[in-house]
Parts: C-alpha cells; sequence; structure tokens
C-alpha cells in the first residue's frame, strides 16, 4: 500500500469515551466502505496516546477532498496525514488549509519504538516520519 500516495485519518477524539471512539471508528469504516476506498485498519500513536486509524488509498485530488472533508466536518478532526509519492509527509490541518511538512514517512526498526514521538503500525509493520 506504501508504494503510492495515501492519508491517515481517525475519527477518534482524546476527549471523549472509549465506547463513543469506538463507534466512531465504525461510523468512519462505514464510510470508507460505502465510497469503495482502499484501506487498512492502522494503530496511530502521538505523545503516547494511541488511536485506531485508516491508511487510505488516495489516487487523486477528488478523494483527498472527500477524506479531508469527512475528517474536518464529520469526525471534527484538527488534521489528516496526506503521504505523497516521494513518501513526503504533509500535515493538513482543517483550520484554515494549512499545512505543515514533516519529512520522509518510513518503515522503522521497532528496536526504535521508545525514541519516536509518532508513529503507525499497518499489519505489525511499524512507521514513522522521520
Amino acid at each position: 500500500m506504501f508504494n503510492k500516495k495515501f492519508t491517515i485519518l481517525s475519527a477518534e477524539l482524546s476527549t471523549l469515551s472509549g465506547a463513543e471512539n469506538r463507534f466512531r471508528t465504525d461510523e468512519l469504516r462505514k464510510l470508507l466502505i460505502r465510497n469503495k476506498f482502499d484501506f487498512k485498519r492502522a494503530e496511530g500513536c502521538y505523545k503516547g496516546s494511541t488511536e485506531v486509524s485508516f491508511v487510505v488509498d488516495t489516487p487523486s485530488v477528488e478523494v483527498f477532498n472527500k477524506l479531508y472533508n469527512a475528517a474536518k466536518n464529520l469526525f471534527d478532526q484538527e488534521s489528516v496525514l496526506y503521504v505523497d509519492e516521494d513518501s513526503q509527509a504533509h500535515l493538513m490541518y482543517s483550520k484554515g488549509y494549512e499545512q505543515e511538512h514533516l519529512g520522509t514517512f518510513t518503515q522503522v526498526n521497532p528496536k526504535r519504538l521508545e525514541e519516536l514521538e509518532a508513529y503507525t503500525v499497518v499489519d505489525n509493520t511499524l512507521y514513522a516520519v522521520l
């Protein structure tokens, strides 16, 4: 999945209960299925806080816009992570349509897990932006 453009997004919010976040995650999963998006479930972590995320193939601007708008308008997310065809990761903020280039999205040796502030696990493989 990581040899093309993709977006990582979540429906979870740190202010909600586990049950509420499970419901929201299921709603996002259903939305991805309804739209026939190619996606994989992932676990994301930022500063020690984990959440269920989805890695979604993003072959076009139209697909990105659907994902971005769902994250922003349906799930009140601050941002989504977009990775371009050169593995460059961009944090796309929902307020002001700003973006921040973070670095290269790459597979990481699990021995480095403790030194990472943020990471994503997909199919038992660890990835991070370096």
